[in-house]
């Protein structure tokens, strides 16, 4: 057990755009260690059982880097769901990987959009990253989250859009009070608002979150999913992963597909080093 850590606030993580995206950094003190690393969109300061974990893990020998994805909490630029995870994620690890508190050797956790940000980095192909560990996530991001079976995932896609802008529009002062009354509104409202026809008729997500739009836009798998599918990546990912999922869990498909499709077509060395735990 180390007897000594530090924790490093608000620590200020460059991208390859000049975005500088914020974490913090929870390290045993005078060593060089491996990395352990969490990009959350949902908060890094209010994470319960993952700030303990970073405790646990940082006493266990582990420098553990706990940032906001780029335009959530602390961190600068704009959030879009999904579309600069694989570079932010390839640039986060490249930074951290060249401390002098790291030895070169980066790994992944965390659940749900922690565990796009995994599969994101690991389709970068940064030879830092050596495993991941995530838990309830998808593959496919048009077919198993945004829609499914060809329609649209109202209530799942609408109720996460509202609840991520809220939280943002709350914090961001440029954003005027009638729409954060309108977001809030339509939040505690949901089941009214996914009755509102048609679809894309809430005009107070176009400041906050157009990518809303965007995605009503892409009603077919194309070319704007197709970049950002991890299953026709498989090939290319070479990184050890540890898939963790739920029987009656939405994201399961996207569980059981990761992992049998890293094992029937990964890289021949990674084939052997992914592991499933289904409860």
């Amino acid at each position: 057990m180390i007897e000594s850590l530090t924790v490093d606030r608000m620590v200020a993580i460059p991208m390859r755009d000049g975005t500088v995206l914020r974490a913090d950094i929870y390290r045993p003190v005078g060593q060089r260690c491996p990395a352990l690393v969490f990009r959350t969109p949902y908060d890094r300061t209010g994470l319960g059982m993952y700030g303990t974990f970073a405790l646990r893990a940082a006493s266990s020998g582990f420098a553990v880097v706990m940032q906001d994805t780029r335009g959530r909490g602390a961190s600068g630029g704009r959030f879009t769901p999904f579309v600069h995870e694989r570079e932010d994620g390839y640039d986060s690890i490249d930074w951290i990987a060249s401390q002098p508190w790291c030895d070169g050797n980066v790994g992944m956790f965390g659940g749900s959009y922690d565990g796009v940000t995994q599969w994101q980095a690991a389709m970068s192909g940064h030879p830092a990253l050596k495993a991941i560990a995530p838990n309830v996530t998808a593959s496919s991001y048009h077919h198993g989250w945004v829609y499914r079976g060809g329609a649209f995932q109202l209530s799942f896609s609408l109720g996460w859009t509202l609840s991520l802008a809220a939280h943002n529009a709350a914090r961001d002062p440029s954003v005027s009070g009638e729409v954060r009354g309108a977001l809030t509104d339509a939040l505690d409202d949901l089941q009214d608002t996914v009755l509102t026809l048609p679809l894309d008729e809430h005009p107070y997500l176009d400041g906050v979150a157009p990518y809303y739009r965007e995605w009503l836009k892409h009603p077919t798998y194309d070319e704007f999913w197709e970049r950002l599918d991890v299953s026709r990546a498989y090939p290319q990912i070479s990184v050890a992963a540890f898939n963790m999922g739920g029987w009656y869990d939405t994201f399961l498909g996207g569980t059981l597909a990761n992992f049998a499709g890293m094992r029937a077509e990964g890289p021949e060395a990674a084939r052997d080093r992914q592991r499933l735990l289904v409860g």
